[in-house]
């Protein structure tokens, strides 16, 4: 129910519609994201990243796989975070194609000094920073407009990445 509140807010729609929608499934989300990918047909790099900053499909998806019990997306961030403290020494971390924002909450509730990244101009990264001003964060981030994720790696102490790899079509690159 919250992310459906954090949806609404964002969205500016009832939070009824958007629980509902939620309460879809994520199979039936995830339908939807690749039906919106298949009418979309992009065929060039900055055809899949114009798709990425303007789809709704994937920010629907994307919110209900993070909330999902089955999928425990909240248990990983837990044990990353977890790790991360563990670690003793780490007080700015990177978040990588951190999508609605998850891991770099979590990573700021644990006391560490988070930086949220993703794509400049996103739906999802436009949800992720109102999801943090929803909840009072006091945030950072960096945004690219490419692949390349264009930050300075000397300032932190670790990058964590979940679930970005996948979406970059040259990983070796």
């Amino acid at each position: 129910e919250y992310r459906a509140k954090e949806l609404a807010a964002f969205l500016r729609v009832p939070a009824d519609t958007c629980l509902e929608r939620l309460q879809g499934g994520f199979g039936a989300l995830h339908a939807a994201v690749t039906e919106d990918f298949n009418r979309a047909n992009p065929q060039t790099d900055d055809e899949l990243l114009q798709w990425y900053r303007t789809t709704d499909s994937y920010l629907w998806e994307l919110t209900a796989y993070h909330s999902d019990p089955g999928f425990n997306y909240t248990g990983m961030i837990k044990g990353i975070v977890e790790r991360l403290k563990g670690a003793g020494c780490v007080q700015n971390v990177l978040c990588l194609g951190d999508g609605t924002g998850d891991l770099t909450l979590a990573v700021q509730q644990a006391g560490m000094h988070a930086t949220y990244h993703d794509l400049y101009g996103s739906r999802i990264a436009n949800f992720a920073l109102a999801r943090m001003e929803m909840r009072g964060s006091k945030y950072s981030f960096t945004l690219t407009d490419s692949w390349e994720p264009g930050f300075d790696e000397d300032f932190m102490d670790a990058i964590v990445s979940l679930d970005f790899l996948e979406h970059v079509p040259n990983v070796e690159e």
